[in-house]
């Protein structure tokens, strides 16, 4: 964890509207992957030079993302935006390896930054297609079961090639219910199917009437 000053901590979030982990992280890739104060010349050296005579604790300079970060012995004291003019003359006021290096890092990271933001966007749309094929796949289940069973079925569940179909019978009654999972043979592609007694709020098997019965006895579970 980078050591920064509080009057640092106040200069990221009111510069770079940056607070606690986004403002660390920052730091440390600054100071680790930021444009040296020795890598500059010409103009922007003079200007850097500017800053480092006006903080006398300072005793390293670092350009990260058009910000210019002030350290002494690697604690952040302050950060100011890079002004548009300097900015503009990192391309011919820095050493060409040093900034092919850090062009490179800065790619990297805006590369990985956009795959997360893909990956977030591909989990969230693969859960609501599980979503909405779990609600098509109970809805399908349950059509095929009624009529059939005195049984209701409850809902389902779905883990990569398993599917696990709770069900509540009736008034405690056994049911040969493996017609169901022969269906989701003939059906699905689902490798593992179980049919499961679904539980009610009280931590017991339900059944479709409330009866009372010994959820002990009753439970019967289906598996193929």
């Amino acid at each position: 964890m980078p050591v920064i000053t509080k009057h640092g901590r106040e200069k990221l979030h009111e510069r770079i509207n940056l607070m606690d982990k986004g403002a660390e992280k920052i730091t440390i890739s600054a100071l680790k992957h930021g444009i040296k104060h020795s890598e500059t010349y010409g103009e922007l050296k003079s200007w850097l030079n500017g800053k480092y005579l006006s903080r006398h604790c300072a005793n390293d300079l670092r350009i990260y993302k058009n910000n210019l970060f002030v350290f002494c012995n690697g604690i952040l004291v302050t950060v100011y935006p890079l002004p548009e003019k300097y900015a503009e003359m990192i391309e011919e006021c820095v050493d060409p390896d040093a900034l092919e290096i850090y062009k490179k890092y800065i790619s990297e990271q805006e590369k990985a930054k956009s795959t997360k933001k893909q990956d977030k966007k591909d989990r969230k749309y693969n859960e609501k297609k599980q979503e909405f094929f779990k609600s098509v796949l109970l809805y399908d289940v349950r059509s095929f079961a009624d009529g059939k069973y005195n049984s209701k079925i409850s809902g389902v569940s779905i883990d990569a090639d398993k599917i696990i179909v709770r069900y509540i019978p009736y008034r405690g009654q056994r049911e040969d219910l493996y017609g169901i999972i022969g269906y989701l043979r003939e059906n699905t592609n689902f490798r593992s199917i179980r049919l499961v007694h679904a539980v009610g709020r009280d931590g017991k098997p339900a059944h479709v009437d409330g009866c009372g019965y010994d959820p002990y006895k009753a439970r019967v579970v289906y598996q193929a």
